[in-house]
């Protein structure tokens, strides 16, 4: 595996985990201020210019890039295709 890819997945997985750590505060924070607004749909999302949203989409983004990056680094580890030959014997002629 390339030092690069490596160093890829680790920063792509450190935003990740702080994506998801801003996330989770900031639903933290949402509940004490609206602690009814948990049991509605709409909340998961928030409001189009609302800090939850961009939190919810940051965090998408950040799961998004990381699978790209845990793709391009398994792509590394996966063995090259090999070509398997497989020697049958010849029928007996009887």
């Amino acid at each position: 595996m390339s030092h690069t890819a490596r160093r890829f997945y680790l920063r792509t997985y450190r935003a990740w985990l702080e994506a998801d750590r801003t996330w989770q505060l900031t639903i933290t924070e949402a509940k004490r201020l609206v602690p009814d607004a948990e049991r509605r749909i709409a909340w998961q999302l928030g409001q189009s210019n609302s800090r939850v949203r961009h939190a919810w989409e940051a965090r998408t983004r950040a799961i998004e890039v990381l699978h790209q990056a845990r793709a391009a680094y398994l792509a590394q580890h996966r063995p090259r295709s090999r070509l398997i030959v497989l020697s049958l014997p010849s029928p007996r002629r009887g």
